[in-house]
């Protein structure tokens, strides 16, 4: 793992805004974090990060949905822990609570006559909310999605991506055997007062698998998961193999922010270099195999068949 603040450090002394011995003001340090962010966010998408591969499996009918949970969402296992956490102050007018394992959803609402906290509920909202809770609540929404695979007997069949107007063009009364990514905004309603002067709605930001199907089924899925960097005081969880990659990326990003244009061009030799030798790491790491390899097993179909998932 990687200290923020130490790499900051290291990198405004390399390139010469801080004295050996120094450190960064505050206001340099919001900027460091910042141009790091940015970094980590190139190299990620650039496909430098190989560790930061991450898979989830879930079963499913139509879509995946992986969401950063906003602030007042939360989960409980039964009806009883929300009224327990109103009856202690612990809960909050507009918070949100799923019921773990059924879609069952609560808004605790203020009742003006009764001058309490209570939860409320009704079909509509359960459905409504049904549509909006993500699959799988993550620390950053992914970069971008590795593959798709649905499970077949005891293997996995790989998933073929396709666009939107190719989706919606499929019957889906079939097996998934296509999908596609999106990114979705919508801003998710909850239960309120019409005339209350507070309220809104919550925005919620959703990385979006959609299949060409509606037979649920088994599916594995890995993503390239987002790296959130919140302040200095954070740790990366990544290795440190990292570190000197990232830390040459820094230097640069420093020098075109602080106008040390001079020593942009040596600090984007180190980088270049630093790359180069962890895409060597990474592509002994991922050796290419062939695109139909271990597809012509006869067997899964069969398998498939008997374990209730349908033919194919």
């Amino acid at each position: 793992m990687i200290n923020v603040n130490d790499l900051i450090q290291q990198a405004f002394q390399r390139v010469g805004i801080c004295g050996d011995g120094e450190v960064p003001t505050p206001t340099q340090a919001m900027a460091g974090v910042a141009d790091l962010q940015s970094l980590i966010t190139e190299l990620n998408t650039e496909d430098y990060l190989l560790e930061n591969y991450v898979t989830f499996d879930a079963y499913v009918s139509k879509k995946i949905k992986f969401a950063v949970k906003p602030e007042h969402w939360y989960e409980a296992d039964n009806e009883e822990q929300i009224d327990n956490k109103i009856q202690n102050g612990q809960t909050e007018v507009g918070d949100v609570y799923k019921i773990k394992d059924k879609n069952e959803f609560y808004t605790i609402r203020w009742n003006p006559n009764a001058q309490v906290m209570q939860k409320d509920t009704n079909p509509n909202f359960n459905a409504y909310m049904t549509e909006y809770w993500p699959t799988f609540f993550v620390d950053a929404v992914p970069d971008r999605c590795i593959g798709v695979a649905r499970k077949v007997g005891n293997t996995y069949k790989q998933l073929i991506p396709a666009d939107k107007m190719m989706i919606d063009s499929q019957t889906k009364g079939h097996l998934a055997e296509l999908y596609t990514i999106e990114t979705e905004w919508a801003e998710v309603e909850h239960l309120h007062d019409p005339e209350d002067p507070n309220y809104k709605p919550t925005p919620v930001e959703y990385f979006v698998i959609e299949f060409d199907s509606n037979v649920s089924s088994q599916f594995r899925i890995t993503v390239l998961k987002g790296i959130k960097i919140y302040n200095a005081e954070d740790t990366l969880k990544i290795s440190s193999k990292y570190q000197s990659m990232i830390e040459d990326g820094l230097c640069v990003k420093l020098c075109q922010r602080y106008k040390y244009l001079e020593m942009k061009e040596d600090f984007e030799k180190d980088f270049d270099s630093a790359k180069t030798m962890i895409s060597r790491i990474n592509s002994s790491n991922r050796p290419m195999l062939y695109e139909n390899y271990g597809y012509n097993d006869y067997n899964r179909s069969y398998w498939d068949l008997a374990s209730g998932r349908m033919w194919g």
